[in-house]
């Protein structure tokens, strides 16, 4: 009888450890069920929000082109309603205008008449582009810099430019009459200085007062073979203290 209870006990304990096992293994599965659901939901929240913030980002990148769009319509919209270059040229009248006012004409005149005195005998030119003797290097600065030097360069004139017989310029010449003085004149001046003296090019300045033997020894100096080309010239010499009046007609 005592080996027929073991026998029993040990068939017993055998069933209760099959049923523990198999408890625990269907509560094993049931927990890595319930992770792998969860994981899919997490995935599936961040499929959604990429989705959703990719959509959006979407949207507005459309907001913005229909705004470009838009905005090009409006432009090609204008240019057709704006005149045409050759309609516009047969409506208006125009006219003929004098280059150089008389006080400048004055100034070229004697310009000429030095010229064959002054060191390199300089080829005068009045009412240059600043743009056709100068440009910007090209290797120096960055594209917004080089684009808004090109821009300040393009937009002015110099009254007269003194080249050498090949076209090189030796030096500008500003007259300093009535207008240098008016509006934005002077801010308009000091970047022109600064372009030239950036140039090592000599920017020379006539006053009214100015005689011929002034200007002559002005452009003398500002012309000195002893300058080393490329590098701006020294201070002009002073005008005499009691210069000679200047010997042509009032600005027009």
């Amino acid at each position: 009888m005592i080996q027929d209870a073991y026998h029993a006990f040990i068939a017993e304990a055998g069933f209760l450890f099959l049923v523990f096992t198999a408890g625990f293994l269907i509560a094993m599965f049931m927990m890595l069920e319930a992770i792998r659901k969860a994981k899919a939901r997490r995935a599936i929240a961040e499929f959604r929000r990429q989705r959703r913030h990719h959509e959006a980002a979407i949207a507005r990148e459309r907001e913005a082109h229909a705004a470009e769009i838009a905005i090009l319509r409006e432009r090609l919209r204008a240019q057709d309603d704006a005149p045409k270059s050759f309609d516009a040229i047969t409506a208006v009248g125009i006219e003929r205008q004098r280059l150089m006012n008389r006080s400048e004409y004055w100034l070229y005149k004697t310009l000429q008449a030095l010229a064959p005195d002054l060191p390199g005998h300089p080829l005068i030119f009045p009412q240059v582009p600043i743009g056709e003797v100068l440009r910007v290097v090209p290797s120096k600065g960055t594209p917004a810099e080089r684009r808004r030097a090109s821009q300040d360069i393009q937009c002015k004139r110099v009254d007269f430019a003194l080249t050498d017989r090949s076209g090189h310029i030796l030096a500008a010449v500003e007259y300093q009459g009535r207008g240098h003085y008016q509006g934005t004149a002077a801010f308009r001046d000091q970047i022109k200085q600064a372009v030239f003296r950036r140039a090592g090019i000599p920017l020379v300045e006539i006053e009214p007062h100015a005689s011929p033997d002034d200007i002559a020894a002005i452009l003398a100096h500002a012309l000195s073979p002893k300058r080393a080309p490329g590098r701006p010239a020294s201070d002009p010499p002073a005008l005499a203290s009691n210069p000679k009046p200047m010997a042509h007609p009032r600005s027009a």
